[in-house]
């Protein structure tokens, strides 16, 4: 019953399932990690007068830095009822914000369009919490309590996660596709090195690459 949108740095850690929240509102996202654009509502106020609305005196919190700011979600989960229409007002809302006179708004514009295509579109919204969205570059992983969907931003972050590294090398062994990608690529050929310990030095991974450490079968 819902679409959901992922940003293609976003890894699966445990199996996503329906849950009674997603039949209760029309769209689902979490937070911003930081106030990445701006948390002065004179800045959003000059982004809605675009649109001819005013900018909501509710306020979110961001889910890392713990900052007030004006409704601000991070654009890697949205989960919403009507797919075609959303994602056609987004991009029309976007492509306006991108047109005007509006500062700071790169790399963040689909994310400053993002509260204002779910104002126009009069929906209810859903605030997720970090289970849909981790910000796996920002903080580390708590074992004891995976989330759905670990939001990584680049190879070096699930390097240093040994069980997000151990679920790629599962993916690459079921689906050989992914290993001749990563292999054309010295960051993503590391995932696929085993971790080993330098003696007489702090725990860390000692990469060493070589076709001979790729997994079983893929030589």
């Amino acid at each position: 019953d819902k679409v959901v949108f992922l940003d293609s740095d976003i890894i699966c850690t445990k199996d996503f399932y329906h849950q009674k929240r997603f039949e209760t509102s029309e769209v689902h996202v979490k937070a911003a990690d930081v106030s990445s654009y701006s948390s002065n509502v004179n800045d959003w106020d000059e982004i809605y007068q675009l649109f001819s609305m005013k900018c909501p005196q509710v306020k979110v919190q961001a889910t890392v830095t713990g900052e007030l700011m004006p409704p601000y979600f991070n654009a890697g989960f949205v989960a919403v009822s009507d797919g075609r229409n959303f994602s056609k007002s987004w991009i029309q809302v976007s492509q306006s914000i991108d047109g005007a006179k509006v500062k700071n708004k790169y790399p963040w514009l689909d994310q400053i369009a993002l509260p204002i295509t779910m104002a126009q579109l009069g929906l209810d919204v859903d605030v997720l919490d970090e289970q849909y969205n981790y910000p796996l570059h920002l903080k580390p992983l708590n074992a004891a309590s995976r989330p759905f969907f670990c939001h990584y931003h680049n190879p070096e972050v699930i390097r240093r996660e040994p069980i997000v590294n151990q679920l790629v090398i599962e993916l690459v062994r079921n689906h050989k596709i992914l290993y001749l990608l990563m292999k054309r690529f010295l960051s993503w050929r590391r995932l696929l090195v085993d971790y080993k310990v330098l003696a007489n030095s702090p725990v860390k991974d000692n990469v060493v690459s070589g076709p001979d450490k790729w997994p079983e079968g893929h030589n």
